[in-house]
């Protein structure tokens, strides 16, 4: 039961990190197509820029959340099967 939660919540965070990652493959992408020049221009890449680097460590954060749940799903299950619950 403990385990299932875990599980689940190791699932959540892993589609979190697939959105995050879309997310910043967007930026790049779209940030390619940019023709835009001039100073506001280069502010919003800065700023764009800064946005894909949050994201990647928001996405090694969650990477470690994801890895946390799965070891807390596992001890779980192990506790639960040692105390002979099915």
């Amino acid at each position: 039961m403990a385990g299932d939660v875990f599980d689940d919540a190791a699932r959540a965070v892993a589609a979190e990190i697939r959105r995050m990652r879309d997310m910043s493959s967007d930026i790049d992408r779209e940030l390619d197509k940019l023709r835009w020049r001039g100073e506001s221009a280069t502010y919003f890449r800065k700023h764009a820029h800064n946005q894909r680097v949050r994201a990647g460590q928001n996405i090694e954060v969650m990477e470690s959340l994801r890895v946390l749940l799965s070891r807390a799903a596992e001890m779980a299950r192990q506790a639960r099967g040692k105390a002979g619950v099915a």
